[in-house]
């Protein structure tokens, strides 16, 4: 199981993207998979890592409970500017029917619980195959001594990683990003007609005021700027119709926009996190301060430069299944 493991992660990361249909490629790789996400409700790390097993193993061999509205088109009315639905994810097996199974997986992953049922739940699991258990927390906020108390030597894969956070040494921690959900993306179009300077969409709390001010006061004439919901439709053209996009931290400091906005073309102009030392942002603009945000929106060009090296990064090393590749390699001693 582990060299099958190891034999997927390899296979997915020297390959090239080009859509849904190498999903259906990299499948059957004969390792069967368990993903319990917690009940508060699944993050989109944990979900992007799902829908990225499933492609690397088949729907036939990887297992979720319980059923979560992130995999249901409806959920993009809710949150226009994040879907993780993936087509194809099959339907959620109760935890009893899992647990019933539990020695049967080569493979357990299991999410962060908002309660001591689903805790209990996972450190049965975690004690009954420590060797074969992983715990992903894609969460804002990670809860350190949850995750401790259910698995206090074992493997942790977090989204906002601060090893300064973790006081328990016998355990391994490792940042794992967001990614992009590769099945919605468009095919580059270096032609297409780019008529709004700036695009900023999204709610106007989590300290992002400031930015906004800026933004409106200014953004070239022609700039979108909105605070307001937005239909992911009429998000998805907006996109697709703009020059530069602007990425502002949320209630953690990572964004499914920063992939979306690089997938659709723009380019970023996005408040710095670490992510941003990563090849694929080289030619993003990064900003720590209000102050520099408006710096950035006078001097910017006319054209922008590096977009199709950025779509082009995003789509071979940052969309869900790249993603499942890297988790792959380090998830198992």
């Amino acid at each position: 199981a582990v060299a099958s493991l190891q034999g997927c992660a390899e296979a997915a990361s020297d390959s090239k993207w080009d859509g849904a249909a190498q999903v259906e490629e990299l499948g059957g790789c004969g390792v069967k998979a368990a993903v319990l996400f917690g009940d508060f409700f699944a993050d989109y790390l944990e979900c992007l890592l799902f829908a990225g097993l499933v492609a690397h193993f088949g729907a036939d061999n990887v297992h979720h409970a319980p059923d979560k509205a992130h995999f249901l088109p409806e959920r993009a009315k809710k949150y226009p500017e994040a879907s993780c639905w993936v087509p194809g994810l099959p339907r959620a097996k109760r935890h009893s029917d899992i647990l019933a199974q539990i020695d049967t997986y080569d493979l357990i992953v299991t999410g962060h619980p908002a309660s001591v049922e689903y805790a209990s739940l996972f450190a049965e699991i975690a004690d009954r195959r420590p060797d074969r258990t992983v715990m992903v927390n894609g969460e804002d906020a990670v809860q350190v001594k949850v995750m401790q108390s259910i698995h206090p030597t074992g493997r942790w894969f977090v989204r906002e990683y601060d090893p300064t956070m973790f006081s328990c040494r016998d355990g391994e921690t490792f940042p794992l990003p967001l990614a992009l959900n590769a099945y919605d993306v468009p095919r580059f179009d270096a032609k297409a007609d780019r008529d709004i300077p700036i695009l900023w969409l999204g709610a106007g709390h989590f300290g992002r005021g400031p930015y906004i001010d800026v933004l409106k006061e200014y953004a070239p004439p022609g700039s979108v700027i909105r605070t307001e919901p937005t239909p992911r439709d009429e998000y998805l053209r907006l996109l697709s119709r703009s020059k530069y996009c602007i990425v502002l931290h949320g209630a953690g400091k990572q964004t499914y926009r920063l992939f979306e906005a690089a997938a659709y073309g723009c380019s970023l102009i996005s408040q710095w996190l670490p992510l941003m030392r990563d090849d694929a942002f080289e030619f993003a603009w990064t900003f720590r301060t209000p102050d520099e945000l408006r710096s950035i929106i006078q001097d910017l060009p006319q054209s922008p430069i590096g977009t199709l090296y950025q779509y082009q990064q995003i789509i071979q090393r940052h969309t869900h299944v790249a993603r499942a590749a890297q988790f792959l390699a380090k998830a198992l001693p």
